[in-house]
């Protein structure tokens, strides 16, 4: 054998070994806990299947964050939760929407009529603003990958900087700069059109990370439309189809509707709120306040693997004094694994990226999301 033989044999076993070693040291993650109010674990609180089973009319809406709607498997996020929702309620009605060669599956949409023979109007619908910022982001790509640094860069880093920098966080950056009021302004015709479809509903939404900020913002606005539309008119902003008289009538519904409970996954409020309020963190949440004053019980569960990095817990502290009772955290593991490098004290993983986009892929979550606790 000569000396290039064994010098390959070696790596090769040297590789084999380390990958072992990597592979062995891990453990899985099982978190699952819920907690409300001064750390208590006996809290409970609806599912969707509940809801909808108390309930002649419901609007279920989802709002994705950066990146748009995760997809797991060719299904999206918002398809994955209205399936679930079929295997409970055989007679809702799903539509699906694929690409132009049906290889893709972009969206889902649902809606239900009778319901064990009763009448019944439910409507499920994913809100998608990501045409608001597809656009910017292809130029940013566009711009990124035909500077002289392409070439050099290894192919993870090119991986990196294209998905997770210049398509998911770069929404991030539009969202807290001249693109917010664009994208809230998307959402809002959606909302509101879907109230108009349906009034009078029960309205539950189903927030993915940033989608959790869009959705008070615009909660917000809907309280306080004059300052929403000052500011708009000061910083001499203007959407198509959209005058002050629609405006003001959006604002005006979203005021009214009946908001039932509220699901948030990987909540970023504090995150988007560290940048863009100028007050503290206490009160963060107080757009929610209103539509849940009146209402007992829970009615504002967040979602969060401990090793989502980009997910934050409900606090106490920053929630108004008539939600401190009305709210849930659900520690729970998306990322089943923790991997640990051999010989290296306190250096150990997850896959990131499971953690954060995975929620709703979850049997767990689901299991919860579904039939509350």
């Amino acid at each position: 054998m000569n000396k290039n033989w064994k010098i390959g044999i070696i790596k090769i076993g040297l590789f084999l070994t380390m990958s072992l070693l990597v592979i062995g040291c891990c453990y899985k993650n099982d978190v699952e806990i819920v907690q409300g109010a001064n750390n208590n674990e006996d809290v409970s609180f609806k599912g969707i299947v509940d809801i909808i089973d108390e309930n002649e009319k419901v609007n279920i809406m989802f709002v994705h964050g950066m990146g748009g709607y995760a997809v797991t498997d060719n299904t999206p996020d918002s398809c994955k939760v209205m399936y679930e929702v079929k295997k409970h309620i055989n007679t809702l009605n799903i539509q699906e929407f694929w690409d132009v060669d049906k290889k893709k599956l972009r969206s889902c949409s649902a809606s239900l009529d009778d319901y064990n023979g009763e009448p019944k109007k439910v409507l499920i619908r994913a809100i998608d603003w990501s045409q608001v910022t597809i656009f910017r982001k292809w130029d940013l790509m566009d711009y990124d990958e035909e500077s002289v640094l392409e070439s050099y860069r290894a192919n993870t880093t090119k991986n990196i900087k294209r998905d997770l920098i210049n398509y998911n966080l770069a929404d991030v950056v539009m969202y807290v700069g001249e693109q917010r009021n664009k994208i809230t302004s998307s959402v809002m015709e959606s909302m509101s059109n879907i109230n108009r479809k349906n009034p009078n509903a029960k309205n539950v939404f189903i927030t993915f990370s940033l989608g959790s900020a869009v959705v008070l913002d615009i909660l917000e606005h809907a309280q306080n439309p004059k300052e929403y539309i000052n500011y708009l008119k000061q910083k001499n902003i203007s959407f198509s189809n959209l005058d002050e008289d629609n405006i003001q009538k959006q604002l005006s519904l979203l005021n009214s509707i009946d908001i039932d409970m509220i699901y948030m996954m990987a909540n970023q409020i504090p995150l988007l709120k560290t940048g863009t309020s100028k007050d503290k963190l206490q009160n963060m949440y107080k757009p929610f306040s209103k539509y849940f004053t009146s209402k007992e019980g829970i009615r504002l569960v967040a979602f969060s693997d401990p090793n989502d990095i980009l997910s934050y817990a409900l606090c106490e502290e920053c929630l108004e004094d008539d939600l401190k009772d009305k709210y849930a955290n659900v520690a729970i593991s998306i990322a089943d694994k923790t991997y640990h490098i051999p010989f290296y004290k306190n250096l150990d993983f997850v896959n990131y990226m499971t953690a954060h986009l995975g929620y709703v892929h979850n049997d767990n979550v689901l299991t919860i999301l579904m039939k509350g606790r």
